[in-house]
């Protein structure tokens, strides 16, 4: 493959209106350092837009339709791309670092690269193995899968396929209340480490692709975690993404009820300042800043562009946490009281004018 940048435009000049100083260095340049071209082992796939192109190849037209669509007209699908031509890199020269390490944890789990796998559903749609394979392929490379709660597999049998990868699963604030207990404990069972919690899909997004295709998955395609529960069956966990009258839970509904679990749990479908500060005080150990995918509300913000402004949200609330543990200590300093033990109706008399208790 010819080189397409500098090399290529100074090749173009005249030999004889090169300098010997640049006579040197173009003939460094067009000397490879490696083996050539002919030689290399070529993958697959070359770029990710030539895994997408095979993704739709391989797919039926349907199932593509069903997997690639986005809500409305797609533009909040569309924006989340055009998001990052928005924001340029600074880059920094001579820093004099070695070679940069990838190496992260989320929640206590070790990541050889900041990436979590989503939790998207319907999975044996596109490969027989669904998310067993996603979690096989995550083992290889050092992430972690969300595995999803209307998955075509169980989360335990996710565990069993890649039991390094499969280590945060999704769950759904909605359904029977015993269910989502239950599953919580499952969850701990199988040994994650966090639960997902899915708060943006209260219903189905207005999915015109799909009013048009009229495709609508097999129930066995999203039953994999409720195939042997008895007494309940998708529709109970998954029936509010067709409008009946279901409302809505609450952030107080869902702390109550993930306090009655043992493992940490973060939101998936925070687009706010003011939801990500009511998800840490409902106990959220963190979140996921997401749209769906554009496949939810269209015309929502692309989920790059509201990171700014969730991080100044919550610098607002470490601000508020850090003058309040100053004015704290600065005050016990002042009483003469060295402990939080040490506070007690002793410190304290009535101000002028009032009366005692």
């Amino acid at each position: 493959m010819p080189y397409r940048g500098d090399r290529h435009d100074a090749g173009d000049r005249k030999p004889s209106s090169a300098t010997p100083v640049e006579a040197h260095l173009l003939a460094a340049v067009a000397t490879p350092s490696v083996a050539p071209c002919s030689t290399a082992v070529h993958e697959p796939f070359a770029t990710l837009d030539d895994v997408y192109a095979a993704a739709r190849g391989a797919l039926r037209e349907h199932v593509w339709d069903y997997l690639d669509g986005g809500a409305g007209q797609g533009e909040t699908l569309d924006d989340n791309r055009r998001a990052f031509a928005r924001w340029r890199f600074r880059p920094r020269v001579l820093t004099g670092m070695g070679e940069p390490s990838m190496a992260t944890a989320f929640l206590g789990v070790e990541l050889a690269m900041p990436l979590l796998t989503a939790p998207f559903g319907s999975d044996a749609l596109f490969d027989p193995e669904g998310h067993r394979a996603v979690a096989r392929a995550n083992a290889r490379y050092g992430v972690a899968s969300i595995v999803p709660e209307a998955a075509s597999f169980s989360m335990e049998e996710v565990v069993a396929a890649a039991p390094s990868a499969a280590r945060f699963v999704q769950l759904h604030p909605a359904g029977p209340v015993s269910n989502f207990v239950s599953m919580l404990h499952r969850a701990e069972d199988a040994g994650y480490a966090a639960v997902c919690i899915t708060a943006d899909c209260p219903t189905a997004g207005w999915r015109e692709h799909l009013m048009r295709s009229g495709f609508m998955p097999d129930a066995s395609v999203v039953a994999g975690n409720y195939r042997d529960k008895a007494g309940v069956s998708p529709w109970d966990i998954f029936g509010h993404l067709v409008p009946r009258g279901e409302a809505p839970w609450s952030w107080r509904k869902l702390a109550e009820l993930c306090s009655q679990g043992r493992l940490p749990f973060f939101v998936k479908g925070i687009l706010t300042a003011e939801d990500a500060v009511l998800a840490r005080e409902a106990g959220a150990a963190g979140i996921l800043v997401s749209n769906h995918g554009g496949r939810q509300l269209d015309g929502a913000p692309a989920s790059l562009d509201q990171l700014p402004d969730i991080r100044q949200g919550e610098a607002g609330v470490a601000r508020v946490l850090e003058l309040f543990r100053d004015e704290l200590r600065t005050s016990m300093t002042l009483a003469g009281c060295s402990s939080i033990a040490a506070i007690g109706p002793h410190l304290l008399q009535p101000a002028s004018g009032s009366r005692g208790a």
